[in-house]
């Protein structure tokens, strides 16, 4: 039994910070991406302002295949780990999609619908990225704590998730 897999049990603050980091560094990503590309894709490119809206609004379209991704990574183990593989999978593509989604946002401005098609994919792409990291590191904060010291872990996780909102805005 690998130590994600065994038996819940305290977690040290370094094990935390850690597991905070996830979350700041999908923070970091996201909010910067998100009203720039915004900005830029509407004023500066002249794209309508509902297609900007249907592209950023992709990760929350594909928000419900979380529950997918967390019965998912419960029941198939990539070498012993349960979590571990899926939530780095998760980042790779949300960083694919990261580089890809300012690449598409000018390729709308050339026109046609391949450009269209390229930037579904791409919002798409880092929408799926994020969900399925996002749930898995909780997942695993709750399979790597025991039940009085979650709330507190998931308290401290909110707070660092809210200061790096509010340094990256």
């Amino acid at each position: 039994m690998t130590a994600e897999t065994a038996a819940p049990r305290k977690m040290s603050w370094l094990a935390i910070m850690q597991v905070s980091l996830l979350n700041i560094a999908v923070t970091v990503m996201i909010v910067p991406l998100d009203s720039t590309l915004n900005r830029i894709m509407i004023t500066e490119l002249g794209l309508s302002a509902t297609l900007v809206a249907l592209l950023l609004g992709l990760r929350f379209l594909t928000s419900p295949l979380r529950i997918w991704f967390g019965r998912y990574s419960d029941t198939h183990p990539i070498n012993g780990r349960y979590r571990t593989w899926y939530i780095g999978l998760g980042m790779v593509l949300m960083v694919v999609g990261f580089v890809l989604t300012p690449r598409a946002a000018f390729a709308i401005a050339d026109g046609g619908v391949g450009p269209i098609l390229f930037a579904i994919f791409a919002f798409g792409l880092l929408g799926l990225g994020v969900n399925m990291t996002t749930p898995l590191y909780f997942a695993l904060v709750s399979d790597q704590s025991d039940e009085q010291q979650r709330p507190r872990i998931v308290a401290i996780m909110f707070i660092l998730l809210g200061v790096a909102v509010v340094v990256t805005a």
